[in-house]
């Protein structure tokens, strides 16, 4: 599995953090299951499935350009290399 994710500090929210993810390899997860783990243990959470029709800059891109705390990529993702 491959991910990227942004930690956002919340600004409209008093400094709230929350996280935007992109993780690949998935398909064979469910959502639901997923959303539990993470209400379980941490709260609210929204998990929504990856439209190719808009691409991965899509996601990427709207939180890049917002003042981020931090922004960590897989090891498994190597910059330049294509991931299938």
């Amino acid at each position: 599995r491959h991910w990227v994710r942004m930690f956002e500090f919340s600004k409209w929210r008093g400094g709230v953090p929350h996280i935007h993810a992109l993780i690949s390899g998935v398909a064979d997860l469910r959502r639901d299951e997923a959303w539990r783990w993470w209400f379980d243990r941490y709260g609210i959470n929204r998990i929504l499935p990856y439209d190719p029709k808009l691409g991965a800059g899509f996601y990427l891109c709207k939180y890049v350009v917002k003042d981020l705390a931090d922004i960590q990529f897989s090891q498994s993702l190597i910059v330049g290399k294509k991931v299938a």
